[in-house]
């Protein structure tokens, strides 16, 4: 097996992991930990976050656009950009992308053996396959959006 062949085999393994449930469940108790409880947020199937900071806008929908016109990568572009830091509690991987409304997060198990980089790279991936699918897995709407 070459080195491109074991990089695609990583990557099935982690996006296998994703789709469970207990990763979603584990994704969901992230956000709700560090985005501020009265800010409307949404988590789509691969582990994309999008927060929504304007009061009065449907969730879903400001979710969707966001992703459509902001997920897909381009590489070279700032479509293409993201940084990331390591986290602690959970240990993993926040990946922060050109637009700030955008985040996604890496248990450290969907990267370990890979760089966090490595890491960073597959999360941005998981980001363009949210964008294609849109597929929602979770809407939190604050008390001030209700």
């Amino acid at each position: 097996m070459d080195n491109r062949q074991i990089s695609l085999v990583r990557l099935i393994s982690n996006r296998s992991k994703m789709d469970s449930g207990e990763r979603i469940i584990q994704l969901i108790e992230f956000w709700q930990k560090i985005i501020d409880p009265e800010t409307d947020w949404v988590l789509f199937e691969n582990g994309t976050c999008v927060v929504c900071k304007v009061s009065g806008t449907d969730v879903k929908e400001h979710a969707i656009e966001t992703l459509r016109e902001w997920g897909p990568v381009v590489p070279g572009t700032p479509l293409g950009d993201f940084d990331f830091e390591l986290h602690e509690n959970p240990l993993g991987l926040l990946i922060k992308y050109y637009n700030p409304d955008i985040l996604s997060f890496l248990m450290v198990d969907e990267f370990e053996g890979n760089s966090p980089l490595g890491g960073a790279l597959l999360a941005r991936h998981r980001r363009e396959l949210d964008s294609k699918t849109l597929r929602i897995v979770h809407i939190h709407e604050s008390s001030h959006n209700g």
